[in-house]
């Protein structure tokens, strides 16, 4: 088979998987051949019934009961949506080891499952992660539960608040002065001057134009030995429908073992009807949690160039030189505050 034939065989193949992420993205930065359909027109994201977590609510706290080895188990039930007959594999972030189960959705779409939760004290926040695929792939939607038992703080007690108005407090630690950007055309942009930026650093860049979020996860699997910082410049090219898959790649990346990883929020003009307001909304909101609070900074490039329009292109997706320069600013700030420098 000739390369246009095989090109179109994987194009076919993609757009017939119901369910296939990396194949539905919306294309924001040109270059890659595998996002355009004979003609040079972007494709579309096909439509499939998403997976949905209607209970418990994100953020909901639930009793637990204490064991005498002094970890908290608690019985969840979780309920959704999803289509109809298809099976719905769950993952949920109990500690020492993960919580797995399955269930099916009935012929009118819905289904419920109880999930023994057990995790510690000090890891009470656990995320439950709920898709129509393997467990081992990414879900497609996230609630996190928080477990309160007789040992809970009396100053957490009563039902959750958003933090946006708690102060934030980050344990210090101090991390080598290495770091991997793993990014789309937005990280092609503002190589030289995060390099600049960050002078002294080991700094390494990995960015491609039209690359997609799965694309870039795919990029750190190959990592034999990634550095303890990580930052990231994807999900421009993505549906922003899909934050339930950002939300399961910040969560991997930002909870490694003495590691800290950057993501930055996103600038991009709706795509299919749906705003990137809610993606950006997420991404804070999960930097504010307390279990990512010492793995996760946000590089908020919605925020500057909300104050800043001139930092855009044209196309209102890539930066102007200027902006490429405060893109690389704003990832060095945080890379820096993985680092523990003051700043």
């Amino acid at each position: 088979m000739g390369r246009p034939e095989a090109r179109a065989a994987v194009r076919h193949a993609c757009l017939a998987a119901a369910l296939c992420v990396a194949c539905a993205v919306p294309a924001a930065c040109g270059g890659d051949d595998s996002k355009k359909a004979a003609g040079g027109t972007a494709t579309q994201p096909k439509a499939s019934v998403p997976v949905k977590i209607v209970a418990p609510a994100d953020g909901k706290r639930i009793r637990a009961k204490e064991t005498k080895s002094g970890a908290w188990v608690a019985t969840v039930k979780v309920a959704g949506t999803a289509a109809a007959g298809s099976t719905v594999y769950f993952r949920a972030g109990c500690k020492p080891k993960p919580c797995v189960e399955r269930t099916s959705a009935g012929t009118d779409g819905t289904w419920s499952t109880s999930l023994r939760v057990r995790t510690q004290p000090s890891a009470r926040f656990v995320p439950i992660d709920a898709g129509a695929q393997e467990i081992v792939a990414s879900g497609a939607t996230v609630a996190t539960i928080e477990l309160f038992g007789p040992r809970t703080p009396l100053a957490d007690s009563g039902p959750s608040r958003p933090r946006e108005n708690r102060a934030r407090t980050r344990p210090s630690r101090v991390l080598p002065k290495a770091v991997l950007l793993i990014g789309d055309s937005l990280g092609v942009g503002m190589e030289s001057a995060l390099k600049a930026e960050l002078d002294g650093w080991r700094v390494e860049v990995d960015a491609r134009a039209s690359r997609p979020l799965a694309a870039g996860m795919r990029v750190l699997k190959r990592q034999s030995k990634p550095p303890a910082i990580l930052a990231f410049s994807l999900f421009t090219n993505d549906d922003p429908r899909n934050v339930a898959q950002l939300e399961a790649a910040v969560r991997a990346t930002a909870t490694r073992s003495g590691a800290c990883a950057v993501w930055a929020t996103i600038v991009r003009l709706p795509f299919a009807g749906s705003s990137y307001t809610g993606v950006n909304r997420r991404l804070k909101q999960l930097a504010r949690q307390e279990q990512l609070a010492l793995g996760l900074q946000i590089a908020d490039w919605a925020g500057a160039v909300a104050r800043q329009p001139s930092l855009l292109a044209g196309d209102r997706v890539h930066a102007t030189s200027q902006g490429y320069r405060t893109l690389a600013r704003l990832h060095a700030d945080a890379i820096r505050a993985c680092a523990g420098e003051d700043l």
